[in-house]
């Protein structure tokens, strides 16, 4: 990690260090935010290698960042005074170029409740809300090297880090004379009774935006109806599904030292990627994570997303089926080109990724710790075949096949349609719409829709209905449709099946259609 006269390291290496671990951010009655970190009173050693891991990034190179923590963290007295040498170690630290009184920034940055540093614990616990699986106590501290998470560094991080060097560029090198080489697999799929998904990508990109609409209602290939909010506020099928937009944009400080952020894809002063920063970011405190994905999915797939991106955020927040309108207050942040902290804890999040995002890899979406590009064009498969086999959710089973009839109940051709259907019968469905644990077992759904050639008037302010093939007071129609539609909400579709069948083929269906309804609810499967 020492640097070239140039500023970077000489090595090609980036260590990137992300301190927030297992602390704790909560929301007081006031609105304000308490800390709460490990081991940690008032949270002065959080907040400074905060402070020191994230102002790098616009402010100096990445082995400042490295030696920084390093001569910091390694002092005696780091746990009960955790400021006490962030002066001394700016000024012996190696260092190119040198960065004269850094030492008292950091160290007023660190102090309890400095606004700067906040705003920087803010940015690592971005970066940690992404991590898979949740992080714990025994992964503390965890070390990921080019995108994998490897325990073996914790005690070898040399060795590690240079086995993840090519061999043949080794030689001349502080790795010379280590052997071995990284695992290069790839990743085992991860199941987990809750799925966690990420998707990292540039809200004005059309790949991003087509990747979005997959999630649009009754779309087989998204997620719309899993993120359905449960009774307690989250998702109804343990899944937490994170946006995090910010891509390939850029932000660079001017002259004066003031950041600049530039978005792609033609997206002025990044109102798009601002807004979704600020949809995205804000859920973390102020509702629950299916907001996040519904106000996405509605403000993006608007014909104007990309010529006027907050013009739809006051309808979607109104529309979406949620808590809260926060229309006003998205559009107000999104505005808001003087305060763009979702905007930098987006960056933060988005500073992990490995390797970094490209026009070619943006949007990238990762499930439970493993990049998945197959869920780029079929989301709801790779999210359902994450989950463990006790907590898949029913509705990831959808029918492979649906069968729509329509029919006249009375008519001689439907109760010739509808007897094939029998036990038995060697044209039929019969054995294939046999239940398993409530369900279709071989996921077919077949809807009958009992009107036919009926027809229905206005009399005297009255509805008359009149059923094809005398079917008088239209009983067997009127049956039917009790059957069909009562379904929906009180029992699944082989239960629709079964019953039209056995009412359907009975002799005396035509001349006494009830005859047969008791019988046959007790005895179908």
């Amino acid at each position: 990690m020492v640097p070239k006269a140039s500023g970077e390291a000489s090595y090609g290496v980036e260590v990137d260090f992300i301190p927030w671990g297992t602390s704790q951010r909560e929301i007081n009655p006031d609105g304000t935010i308490k800390y709460t970190c490990t081991n940690d009173a008032d949270c002065l050693g959080t907040r400074l290698h905060a402070c020191i891991a994230r102002n790098h990034v616009s402010l100096y190179q990445n082995h400042h960042e490295f030696f920084m923590v390093v001569c910091t963290g390694s002092q005696a007295d780091w746990t009960t005074n955790p400021l006490g040498k962030v002066i001394s170690c700016s000024n012996t630290i190696p260092d190119a170029p040198d960065y004269p009184d850094e030492g008292v920034g950091l160290d007023i940055c660190g102090r309890k409740d400095n606004s700067d540093g906040n705003a920087y614990l803010e940015e690592v616990i971005a970066a940690t809300d992404t991590l898979y699986p949740e992080f714990s106590a025994a992964s503390d501290p965890l070390v990921i090297i080019n995108g994998r998470v490897n325990t073996n560094a914790n005690a070898q991080l040399k060795t590690e880090v240079c086995k993840a060097y090519p061999a043949d560029q080794r030689d001349g090198t502080p790795c010379e004379g280590i052997t071995g080489t990284p695992d290069t697999s790839d990743p085992t799929p991860v199941l987990s009774d809750t799925v966690k998904v990420q998707v990292y990508y540039s809200p004005l990109s059309q790949k991003s935006v087509d990747f979005i609409k997959l999630n649009t209602r009754d779309n087989n290939k998204g997620i719309y109806d899993l993120l359905t909010p449960g009774t307690h506020g989250n998702a109804k099928y343990n899944i937490e599904f994170d946006y995090i937009p910010w891509g390939r944009a850029t932000r660079i400080p001017d002259a004066q030292g003031k950041n600049v952020y530039t978005c792609p894809e033609g997206d002025t002063d990044c109102l798009g990627t601002r807004l979704h920063a600020c949809i995205a970011r804000n859920h973390v405190t102020q509702y629950e994570n299916h907001h996040e994905f519904f106000m996405v999915l509605c403000t993006a797939m608007g014909d104007n997303w990309k010529t006027n991106p907050l013009g739809d955020v006051i309808t979607c927040a109104r529309n979406v089926n949620d808590l809260l309108d926060d229309g006003p207050s998205l559009e107000m942040c999104a505005k808001n080109t003087n305060d763009n902290r979702y905007l930098d804890q987006t960056l933060a999040a988005t500073d992990i990724v490995y390797p970094a995002i490209t026009d070619t890899s943006d949007p990238l979406v990762i499930i439970n710790g493993v990049r998945n590009d197959k869920a780029l064009t079929d989301l709801r498969t790779e999210v359902c075949n994450a989950y463990t086999g006790a907590s898949r959710p029913a509705v990831c089973d959808k029918p492979l096949v649906r069968v729509q009839v329509f029919y006249s109940p009375f008519n001689d051709k439907a109760i010739t349609f509808i007897k094939q259907n029998v036990q038995g019968g060697a044209t039929g469905l019969w054995d294939l719409m046999l239940p398993q644990a409530g369900t279709v077992k071989n996921l077919i759904e077949v809807d009958f829709v009992p009107w036919g050639q009926a027809k229905r008037e206005l009399v005297e302010g009255k509805q008359v209905y009149t059923c094809a093939n005398a079917d008088t007071d239209c009983l067997g129609t009127r049956v039917h449709a009790c059957i069909a539609r009562n379904h929906v909400s009180l029992y699944q579709n082989h239960h629709e099946f079964f019953m039209v069948v056995c009412t359907g083929s009975n002799d005396n269906w035509k001349t006494n259609p009830l005859g047969n309804v008791i019988s046959c609810s007790n005895t179908i499967p």
